[in-house]
């Protein structure tokens, strides 16, 4: 039909104009993921073939297997991926519980020691009995000249005791508590070398004579010295803890040790001339301190910070308001120089996160000053099996890196600590190192001293992570 009158014949309407747009959209987006797919799958392969060709829709020359990652014939197991990805996942609170209930279940201890301890105490013990409120730094007062000149103090008449030993020669140049307290320490943990035990009475002019001692003999001695020069002071027979120790439940162990606690400033303090000295062979377990002097970290220690690893025989012995029961103590992780002196602070511990079954994992939080840096290991020893498929140890020691991660919580810095067992070892120590920030260029090298350590128990399968 023609124009009439200058009038068009009118258009039909066009249907699902919009939908048809969408859908040619999507298969312009579709085109282009598949060409640049291809491209992708040949740029990792070097070839001598026109590069272009694979951008152009040509042949590709990967075969199935090398084809990357993200590809269909990748060779990654990604439901092992996805298992250890969940197995690293942070504890839940919920999960948490769980655990603590299963260690009570299976007559497990399930205590949170450092909160006990601390909401337990008033503090360090004054010499009236009462808790201390301010103590003293004793380790910012400089003692060098004093540690120098009981070095001196060499040659001594064969018939010499300790009495005239302390009066005459070690502490007759101070008028300080301090200052002869100091010399004392210096002189016997440095002149006089640890021996093993013996059966029989004490004889300190032995001990001072052939400059051989055990542990008790150490601490007969510092107890003479400090009477003749009239100081307060008490011989304390305890257990020494281990670094990794596993301690046994509802069971005080043997005492193992011997040191001593002292009067200075109307305040009561610890001092363990024996694990200060350098020829004691336990002391590389706790310190990292020059080889050849007394670790002064061991003098006038605090009664709150020392029962950390050492653990009297005697309540009244440690010199704590109140005393602490032996099951807190225990269970308290084994706590090195390095984590006082850097400020560590557990964070919500419980002994029951180190016990572990299957796929979990130790999960360990503690807050640290903004200018502390941690690093943490796992250690155990190796198994290894003979021809019958006896399992014995190899001797060797197998040594793997933890995972410690540090976020800010309310402005303190705060590190999450997660580690398992390298193997089917069952067992094993959590060390974590601490030190000032900056030291460590390298993650294959620990430039800090051992903080503190804890034991792993694991039980059930371990596959690798």
């Amino acid at each position: 039909m023609g124009n009439l009158g200058g009038l068009v014949t009118p258009k039909p309407k066009k249907q699902n104009f919009i939908k048809r747009i969408l859908e040619s959209a999507k298969t312009g987006v579709a085109n282009s993921r598949n060409s640049i797919a291809s491209a992708g799958s040949s740029s990792p392969t070097k070839s001598a073939t026109n590069p272009l060709s694979a951008l152009s829709g040509g042949p590709s020359l990967l075969p199935a297997k090398n084809i990357g990652r993200e590809g269909m014939g990748s060779g990654v197991d990604w439901v092992q991926v996805r298992r250890d990805v969940n197995r690293s996942n942070s504890l839940s609170q919920n999960e948490r519980t769980e655990r603590k209930e299963r260690c009570q279940m299976l007559d497990h201890p399930a205590l949170n020691p450092v909160e006990e301890l601390y909401n337990s105490i008033d503090g360090d013990e004054g010499d009236d009995g009462m808790p201390v409120q301010e103590p003293f730094n004793y380790l910012a007062i400089n003692l060098s000249q004093v540690d120098k000149n009981s070095r001196f103090v060499a040659s001594l008449p064969p018939t010499i005791t300790a009495a005239s030993l302390a009066a005459t020669y070690v502490c007759r140049p101070y008028n300080s508590d301090v200052q002869r307290l100091r010399a004392i320490f210096t002189w016997v943990s440095e002149k006089v070398c640890w021996e093993e035990d013996f059966e029989g009475p004490i004889d300190t002019r032995r001990v001072i004579h052939s400059k051989r001692g055990c542990c008790q003999e150490f601490a007969v001695l510092v107890a003479e010295m400090c009477e003749a020069v009239g100081l307060h002071c008490e011989v304390v027979r305890g257990y020494l803890k281990s670094p990794g120790e596993i301690p046994d439940a509802n069971i005080v162990p043997r005492p193992n040790h011997w040191w001593n606690a002292v009067v200075v400033d109307n305040e009561w303090r610890m001092m363990d001339t024996c694990l200060a000295s350098p020829s004691f062979p336990r002391r590389a377990l706790y310190s990292s301190w020059n080889s050849s002097q007394a670790d002064p970290w061991w003098f006038l220690a605090r009664p709150t910070e020392i029962c950390w690893t050492h653990i009297p025989e005697h309540h009244e012995q440690q010199h704590i308001c109140p005393p602490v029961a032996h099951e807190i103590l225990l269970n308290l992780p084994c706590a090195c120089p390095p984590y006082f002196k850097n400020g560590l602070d557990m964070f919500d511990y419980n002994t029951s996160l180190t016990r572990i079954e299957d796929l979990e994992m130790v999960h360990i939080k503690f807050n640290v000053p903004a200018d502390v840096e941690i690093a943490a290991e796992v250690e155990t020893r190796a198994f290894t099996k003979d021809n019958d498929g006896d399992v014995f140890e190899s001797g060797e020691v197998v040594k793997k890196r933890a995972l410690a991660q540090a976020e800010w919580f309310g402005g303190v810095k705060r590190y999450t600590v997660k580690a398992l067992l390298p193997g089917d070892e069952g067992t094993g120590t959590l060390k974590i190192y601490a030190g000032k920030r900056g030291l460590m260029h390298s993650i294959k090298d620990i430039p800090h001293p051992l903080a503190f350590a804890l034991p792993i128990i694991h039980t059930g399968e371990n596959p690798p992570y």
